[in-house]
């Protein structure tokens, strides 16, 4: 869990915190091999709600205003927050 997260952090340096906090959400896009290569419209659809997604949990770690800058160029907290942010839990406001 979470301490694990602090133990080691493995992000790709040359992509923005969105793009990393999608790919660790890869498992629960919806989207096939051939809709995704087709670019077929389950695939545009799927690539959407990935986004949402991937926004709302950025924003949730208080991240949305770098969503797009690139992994290498944050602080290392930002870098702790965005690899907690890709683990893709159902957060509760409450």
């Amino acid at each position: 869990g979470i301490a694990r997260t602090f133990q080691n952090i493995r992000l790709f340096n040359e992509m923005s915190a969105l793009d990393n906090v999608k790919v660790g959400m890869h498992n629960s896009i919806k989207c096939s091999f051939v809709e995704s290569l087709l670019r077929l419209p389950r695939y545009y659809k799927s690539e959407k709600a990935a986004n949402e997604r991937a926004m709302e949990l950025l924003d949730f770690m208080g991240l949305a205003d770098v969503a797009d800058a690139m992994v290498a160029a944050v602080a290392i907290v930002v870098k702790v927050a965005t690899a907690m942010a890709t683990v893709d839990v159902k957060i509760s406001y409450e």
